[in-house]
């Protein structure tokens, strides 16, 4: 291996290291089928799962409680109204502590979150599953 090949390698390892994946997504996604579904329009279920939490179809890229037929904390959708979109590190950062995440963003101490659920890994894959399931 040449000099030029090895520090290429060694700069590229983070990234490698940080990649997001879907097939370890859909594994981890397991967990939150306990209170999310993936429905797409057409009924078909992506990923089966119980109505607790709404429909997690399409949520990569879209704006924070604003699904149809959800009843959202008024936290969740006050965040949405003020531009939380769904991103690789929104999602990771809501996971890890739904209610803090929703205190700082909304700079609101009394802001509250409806999901209890926290993960502290994962996220990214979890976001790269939900983004692939179409």
């Amino acid at each position: 291996m040449t000099l030029k090949a090895l520090i290429a390698l060694v700069l590229f390892l983070p990234v490698l290291a940080n990649a997001q994946d879907a097939d370890r997504g859909r594994a981890a996604f397991a967990d939150c089928a306990a209170c999310h579904m993936v429905k797409a329009p057409d009924g078909r279920a992506l990923f089966q799962g119980a109505k607790v939490g709404p429909n997690l179809y399409g949520i990569a890229g879209r704006t924070a409680g604003s699904s149809k037929g959800f009843n959202y904390s008024p936290s969740l959708r006050q965040a949405g109204q003020q531009g939380l979109v769904w991103t690789p590190e929104t999602l990771e950062a809501y996971l890890k502590n739904p209610t803090t995440f929703l205190k700082k963003w909304l700079k609101d101490d009394t802001a509250r979150a409806r999901m209890a659920y926290r993960q502290s890994h994962s996220a990214r894959d979890i976001y790269a599953f939900l983004k692939s399931a179409k």
